[in-house]
């Protein structure tokens, strides 16, 4: 699995999204590779993708998205929050049309290698002569990972989760994480009060989270960060920036207080039977 974090902030009195993920990587049941990139940029629009999971599965959604990607790009964009909520919904019905396509397609496919008969052919079936077997293999096929959409709207950035098992909605967070590390990262992000925070802040705490998650064993120590900003610039931190973002503390041990070890044997206590 892998960490790939998404965060909004202002910049100079705009929107602005700060893109996080290491280089760890998946490659069937057993293999780790530190030279996967996580985060796929739209071509057309401001916007990216990042994947979590089986790199094989993950790279060729994040492609066949692309094209998803262009239809968002497509909509009239209408400024006003009417219109922007009426966006929200055909991006979500778009995406979930995908993610219904190709989950369908694995679970086809998925059907045809073991069992040698289609998804068509089986529902075509009586139900007393459906295979229990192939029922079940339908139940578990999924996407073989997860995925964060992230779009520039007029009105203000969006961030679109997609599950492992298909299902697909709008994460309204400042602070949005997916893969391995995301409990670890979060602990970080639930420290965050401010509700808008600005790019120094949002870069530090993205940065931090990502070092908490490196506790997870399957989030590599590399790192890339990338800045999104509301006029479709896409930037990378300065080599100054990184050199003060590596000072960033992760998850450090609390320092124990001397009057603990003062206690001396009334540290402990004998145990009793509650009555």
């Amino acid at each position: 699995m892998t960490i790939c974090i998404a965060a909004t902030c202002k910049h100079k009195g705009k929107d602005a999204v700060v893109l996080c993920a290491d280089y760890q990587g998946t490659r069937g049941d057993y293999i780790k590779a530190d030279d996967t990139y996580k985060f796929w940029h739209f071509y057309e629009g401001c916007g990216a993708i990042g994947w979590a999971g089986d790199a094989d599965s993950a790279i060729e959604f994040v492609r066949r998205f692309m094209a998803v990607a262009k239809q968002f790009h497509a909509l009239d964009k209408t400024h006003g929050q009417q219109d922007a909520d009426i966006r929200v919904g055909e991006y979500l019905k778009l995406v979930r049309n995908f993610v219904a396509e190709i989950k369908r397609e694995r679970i086809d496919a998925a059907v045809r290698n073991k069992f040698g008969i289609s998804l068509q052919e089986y529902y075509a079936l009586d139900v007393a002569k459906r295979e229990p077997d192939i029922r079940e293999a339908i139940k578990s096929a999924d996407l073989n990972a997860e995925f964060l959409v992230v779009y520039f709207d007029l009105d203000e950035p969006l961030f679109i989760r997609i599950e492992q098992d298909g299902y697909a909605f709008v994460d309204d967070d400042d602070y949005v994480a997916i893969g391995s590390g995301e409990p670890l990262a979060a602990a970080i992000f639930s420290q965050v009060e401010k509700e808008v925070q600005n790019l120094q802040e949002c870069m530090t705490w993205v940065y931090q989270a990502k070092l908490a998650a490196q506790n997870n064993p399957f989030v590599g120590t590399k790192t890339v960060m990338w800045v999104l900003l509301g006029d479709r610039d896409e930037l990378l931190p300065s080599d100054k920036a990184w050199e003060i973002l590596e000072k960033t503390p992760g998850i450090s041990l609390a320092k124990v207080d001397p009057k603990l070890a003062k206690l001396g044997d009334k540290i402990l206590k004998e145990y009793q039977e509650p009555e």
